[in-house]
Parts: structure tokens; C-alpha cells; sequence
């Protein structure tokens, strides 16, 4: 298989697979690949009516799920391990989200076994709850979003377009700062990746929004919409400072932008104990549950002395 770097060229072929999967993974969309490719070292190939993602995190090799829906699943796994083989490691695909899951099992049964990955589940919302922010369960949103207005009564929404979101990048390294990025870290790894989507927002296709406090960029989100019931939200950046500015980009994004989808998915908490309070405190409708697939017991062990005799 011919794996090769990931370019904005590539859109147009990736947009016809994943469309037609339907996916409801906020990974699996151009955008999100686009812009983590340089952290992640993905490389990519298509074969057998599928597009393959090879990744590295963290020193650790493994593959998203295939994007696609033809019959040669079967023997794109046939494929992928022998990719493992000569690139030693064990075949292993992250992010699997139910309907893929079903899918490996129906083209390998009993070959993988499946873990759930609470840290990856994506937060799923009406659009309508974080809009209109209606019940007791929204008054403490409310409460804060009620401040920020009366705080701030300066304040103006801007739509997110290619020339303002470049503005937003002054911002972003700024709010780095002042978490302590240093080269090469996460933080500045994912400081990379919004700085490709927002220089690259127009061919993206990305939808945004931002927050100007007394002229100057106070917070910013952008996303897109990847299903026709569903939007991503990629990005969320605030000053922390003004009290209810989360709140504030939040709704009215979600009011300019995604009035007329049913859902919002803000992706995953990553384990972060912080992150994951503030996405429950929106009072998700679902989660897009993924998974671990890792070659089972009886396969895993078979791959071994196939191995140990090839050497």
C-alpha cells in the first residue's frame, strides 16, 4: 500500500467517502484530519473501495477506522496487517464508533476485541438546548451568559471569514501564552492545528464566529457541518477573564450558524477532569461512543508465531 502525506488537494475524494459514510466521529471529517496531520504523522491510502489513516501519537502507531463502504473490507485487513508486519507494530484501530464497529465484525468475526474509550466519546447536544438555553437545568448558563451582556454591553459578533479568522491567530497565541506552551508540546501541537484551519478557512468550508470586546478579539469558534442532522464544533477559544464569555461564543454561534441542524456534536473530553465537567454541565442528548479494536487474544497470538517462524 502507498501511505502519503495529506494535502488540501485531497478534500474533494475525502469528502466523497466520508459523506457517503455518514459518520458521526467528530474525527472523521477533512477538517479534523487536515489539521492535526503534522501532530499526528498521518499518512494516508486508498484501497479496495476504502481510505486508510496510519497515525503516531505519542511514539504509539495505529490506524483510524476506514473510511468507506464497499465489500473488500476483508481484504483491506489482510492488507493493514501486513503494513503492521513490516512496520512492526499490532494492528490496532482508535476511534471506532458503533457502526464501524459492526462492520469490523461483520468482515472478521471474533477477530478484534473492542474496548470502549470513555476519554473519546463525542458530547452530543440539540442545537436548540444550547440556543435558547430554556429549564432549570440551563440557570446557571443563563445566569452567566445574562452577566457577560450586561458586563460587556460593548460587545459585537462578528461572522467568522477567511480575512477576521487570519485576526483570530494574534489571539490564540495569547491565550497559549498564558497557559505555557512550549515548543513542541501538546498545547503548542494543538495551538499548529487551529492555526491551519484558520489560515486555510475558506477552502475548509468552515463556518465561525467571533466575540470583540472593546474592539479587540475577545473569543472565537468555528466548525462545519458534517451530516445533514449534525454540526461539529472544532474550535472554542475565550479569554476566561470576562466572566460568561464561553457561554456568550457558544450560544450565539450556535444561534447564527446551526439554527436549522438538530445536533451539535462538541467532541470529546480527552479525560481532562475540568473539560469534561464543562461539556456535562451542557447536558448532552447522546454520546458518539468509540472504541479500541485490537486484534483478539486467539488472532494476536497466531500473528505471533506466524512471525516468530517468518524470522
Amino acid at each position: 500500500m502507498e501511505f502519503q502525506e495529506l494535502t488540501l488537494n485531497d478534500k474533494t475524494l475525502f469528502d466523497r467517502y466520508l459523506q457517503a459514510g455518514g459518520y458521526e466521529n467528530a474525527h472523521l471529517n477533512f477538517t479534523n484530519l487536515f489539521m492535526w496531520r503534522k501532530a499526528t504523522k498521518l499518512r494516508w491510502a486508498e484501497s479496495d473501495g476504502y481510505i486508510c489513516l496510519k497515525t503516531e501519537w505519542q511514539g504509539e502507531k495505529a490506524f483510524c477506522p476506514p473510511i468507506g463502504e464497499g465489500t473488500g473490507l476483508a481484504l483491506l485487513l489482510d492488507k493493514l496487517e501486513d503494513v503492521c508486519r513490516q512496520e512492526g507494530f499490532r494492528l490496532e484501530f482508535r476511534g471506532v464508533e458503533n457502526k464501524v464497529r459492526l462492520q469490523l465484525e461483520a468482515a472478521r468475526p471474533d477477530y478484534f476485541s473492542f474496548a470502549p474509550d470513555r476519554d473519546d466519546f463525542d458530547y452530543v447536544y440539540r442545537s436548540e438546548d444550547l440556543i435558547k438555553l430554556s429549564g432549570r437545568k440551563y440557570h446557571a448558563k443563563k445566569n452567566h451568559l445574562n452577566s457577560f451582556r450586561k458586563s460587556y454591553g460593548n460587545h459585537e459578533y462578528q461572522t467568522m471569514d477567511a480575512l477576521n479568522a487570519l485576526d483570530c491567530i494574534t489571539f490564540l497565541d495569547d491565550w497559549c501564552r498564558q497557559r505555557g506552551y512550549q515548543s513542541g508540546d501538546e498545547l503548542d501541537q494543538e495551538r499548529g492545528a487551529v492555526i491551519e484551519a484558520l489560515t486555510n478557512f475558506s477552502t475548509l468550508d468552515l463556518s465561525g464566529g467571533i466575540i470583540y470586546v472593546d474592539g479587540a478579539i475577545q473569543a472565537f469558534s468555528f466548525g462545519e457541518q458534517v451530516r445533514p442532522d449534525m454540526a461539529v464544533i472544532h474550535v472554542e477559544k475565550a479569554n476566561a477573564e470576562l466572566r460568561g464569555i464561553y457561554p456568550a461564543i457558544n450560544q450565539r454561534f450556535c444561534q447564527e450558524a446551526w439554527s436549522d441542524v438538530q445536533y451539535i456534536n462538541r467532541e470529546e473530553d480527552m479525560g481532562l477532569e475540568g473539560l469534561r465537567l464543562a461539556k456535562e454541565s451542557y447536558h448532552p442528548v447522546k454520546f458518539v461512543e468509540k472504541y479500541r479494536a485490537t486484534l483478539s487474544s486467539a488472532k494476536a497470538n497466531a500473528t505471533r508465531c506466524c512471525s516468530n517462524v517468518a524470522s
